[in-house]
């Protein structure tokens, strides 16, 4: 039967509240939400006005400094794992270099720095972006380990020939969780950066 629905409707320029209908289908939904805007529209101009000029509406907690935050830190993120990469490649070939020691390896140390410091620009910058809690810790780690490779180096070179190499093996060991936690870092920037897209249900 019949009910009393608060339905919008446009006769002959005016407004009509309140008609007699039938039960609502799909298709006069929509109709009804597009006749309910422009009759809100026609109340509020300048509101109507704004809402347009604004622009599409963006989900909630994104805004424009966030988005460039978010793609700035996948860069690092892509830079990190290079670095990484160069880390691994500049030690092998220092490893089979005929040059002393300290020329050899000095690309390896100079590089060491870098994975240092760039990972910890990387949990500032997560940490500004509001990014989740996981990527700032995953950042802190690669410094972290990076501080672990400095210390076992250290310590090798102060044992004996004995003794030193078997403890510099662990220098290798550690490195191998380098490429891991960088690829982990990377994966997840990338899917955040992504811009999100509409949801069609809406």
């Amino acid at each position: 039967m019949p009910v009393l629905c608060d339905r919008d409707v446009e006769t002959g320029g005016e407004l009509v509240l309140d008609i007699r209908c039938g039960t609502l289908g799909p298709a006069e939904r929509a109709e009804f939400v597009q006749v309910r805007a422009r009759a809100r529209a026609r109340r509020n101009p300048v509101d109507a006005h704004v809402s347009h000029s604004a622009g599409p509406r963006r989900p909630s907690g994104e805004t424009f400094g966030g988005t460039y935050m978010r793609k700035a830190f996948a860069g690092l993120a892509v830079l990190l794992v290079l670095v990484v990469v160069a880390e691994f490649y500049f030690a092998a070939s220092g490893g089979f270099s005929d040059a002393p020691r300290s020329e050899s390896y000095r690309p390896h140390h100079v590089l060491g720095y870098v994975l240092f410091l760039l990972p910890l620009v990387m949990a500032v910058v997560a940490a500004v972006a509001r990014l989740p809690r996981r990527l700032v810790g995953l950042s802190v780690l690669v410094a972290g380990l990076t501080s672990v490779q400095v210390v076992i180096a250290k310590v090798a070179l102060a044992l004996n020939d004995t003794v030193g190499p078997a403890v510099f093996g662990l220098h290798a060991v550690t490195a191998l969780a380098l490429p891991a936690v960088a690829w982990l870092i990377v994966r997840q920037a990338l899917a955040l950066a992504r811009p999100a897209t509409a949801d069609p249900a809406r």
